[in-house]
């Protein structure tokens, strides 16, 4: 997504991160009732967001991505009934059907289409405004993939209007990750990203609401990025893609983990690429090995410029 903004080849996006409707001080999360989450009460929320946040073009033509069928159809319906055009489509219903649908929404016959488990990706809707999620993110690949529907670019669209309603979700922190295209698995980078996010590859930016900004911050602060199984598969991912054992270096040219967090879990490079080779490598003797523990946690952090 950064190289195909950088070279213009995409529309660029203005991603709200909005905190979602609150019942009795409660957010909506992984668990909430489905007579909740399509209430008179969150409806009307959803709506004024929607609205205030707006679109780019004459009218909005917009995706909106759901937890579940049932969610997607009530609130089709909630939403028809005030006033507005919209349809829910699943894997249930036919291509013809689907593409049937697509099409009355490029011609205006409908403003939005509500989604479940289809469109993240293999469908080309040029016109589309504004993408909106109202679902955990599960993963930044496929959260990519959402955002991605509404990149491509439309005479009447200068930018895409994304906004994510933000519940109390425990993979909250995936959203800057995925954003950023943040792979270091470092917590205070990705901390630094939700707080002043900014712009983001030249005219696209990143804002959040001060709540679900703290909701997304209490999620980075709870899990943990850097254990072994992502390190790992950090690693593997990286020497395939290089045809050989990276070097430190590595890891920052390719926007991979950031060799801090390697450093703060193994004493030298040489004991991380043993535990990661599941073999012992060469060792250069007490001296020298000290000698490389002092670089990897004394300098390699960067936090001692003089």
């Amino acid at each position: 997504m950064k190289d195909a903004l950088e070279m213009d080849l995409v529309a660029p996006f203005h991603y709200f991160g909005v905190v979602d409707y609150e019942l009795n001080g409660e957010l909506i999360d992984n668990l909430s009732n489905l007579k909740h989450l399509v209430s008179d009460e969150r409806v009307d929320f959803l709506i004024e967001k929607i609205e205030y946040y707006g679109y780019s073009g004459d009218s909005p033509k917009g995706l909106i991505f759901c937890r579940s069928l049932d969610e997607a159809r009530d609130l089709s319906d909630e939403f028809n009934n005030r006033n507005y055009r919209t349809v829910a489509l699943s894997g249930e219903d036919p291509q013809e059907y689907r593409a049937h649908t697509i099409k009355r929404l490029e011609v205006g016959e409908i403003q939005y289409i509500f989604v479940v488990d289809i469109f993240n990706e293999g469908i080309d809707i040029q016109c589309l405004n504004q993408v909106i999620m109202m679902r955990q993110t599960e993963s930044s690949i496929i959260f990519i993939q959402q955002l991605g529907r509404g990149l491509r670019k439309f005479p009447t669209k200068e930018y895409l209007v994304v906004i994510d309603f933000i519940g109390n979700y425990q993979k909250n922190y995936l959203i800057p990750i995925a954003l950023m295209g943040d792979n270091s698995l470092n917590k205070e980078t990705i901390r630094r990203a939700a707080i002043d996010p900014g712009n983001l590859y030249g005219l696209s930016n990143i804002s959040f609401e001060k709540i679900a900004q703290e909701r997304v911050l209490k999620a980075i602060s709870s899990v943990k990025l850097d254990s072994v199984r992502s390190i790992k598969k950090a690693y593997i991912d990286l020497k395939n893609r290089i045809g050989r054992i990276p070097l430190l270096l590595d890891f920052i040219t390719n926007n991979s983990v950031d060799p801090s967090v390697i450093a703060s879990s193994y004493k030298t490079y040489d004991d991380f690429i043993a535990s990661m080779e599941g073999q012992p490598i060469k060792t250069f003797g007490v001296y020298a090995d000290a000698v490389l523990l002092f670089l990897m946690r004394e300098l390699l952090n960067g936090k001692r410029l003089h």
